[in-house]
């Protein structure tokens, strides 16, 4: 058995303060890969409840609600959204490009507050080979642990998030 020497004690002490330095970095790159995933998926889950409403926009027929149902049923991380801030516009275009009807909803979706544009002509027939625009908007917010204990205060670091698509009527 080795007898413990006076340096010994000294480069214990040496870990400790090395630990001390990297444990917050390590910290630091852990949060961040955690919110870069959940931003990630964030915005996948916009896109996905996107292109779902673009996809029953296009049917002929499909009811406000199950339009809006689509949406929420393909946007699974919109729990927690801001109405201030979050919103899904729908435009509706005929055959020949030409703009025939738009709608501003703010998230969350609700067929109470929110109706579609008509997707058919005076006649009451569908906008065969018109189409249908389908662009959400939502303000990602960044984990909260990030903000106080690193020293950024108050400042609520976000960004903000786009998904559109579009789809054919008919």
């Amino acid at each position: 058995m080795r007898r413990p020497e006076a340096g010994d004690r000294a480069e214990r002490g040496q870990a400790l303060v090395e630990f001390a330095f990297a444990f917050p970095m390590l910290l630091v790159l852990m949060f961040a890969v955690i919110d870069f995933g959940r931003a990630s998926f964030t915005y996948t889950s916009l896109a996905s409840g996107t292109a779902e409403m673009a996809r029953q926009m296009s049917i002929p027929g499909t009811s406000n609600a199950g339009a809006i149902a689509a949406f929420n049923n393909g946007n699974v991380a919109m729990a927690g959204s801001n109405p201030a801030t979050d919103k899904v516009v729908v435009t509706v275009y005929d055959d020949h490009n030409a703009q025939q009807g738009t709608q501003t909803c703010s998230l969350p979706l609700r067929p109470s507050t929110c109706t579609m544009p008509a997707r058919v002509n005076g006649a009451g027939a569908a906008y065969r080979g018109g189409y249908v625009v389908v662009t959400a908007t939502s303000t990602f917010v960044f984990i909260p642990p990030l903000r106080g204990p690193l020293g950024i205060g108050y400042y609520e670091p976000k960004v903000s998030l786009q998904a559109t698509a579009l789809a054919s009527i008919g």
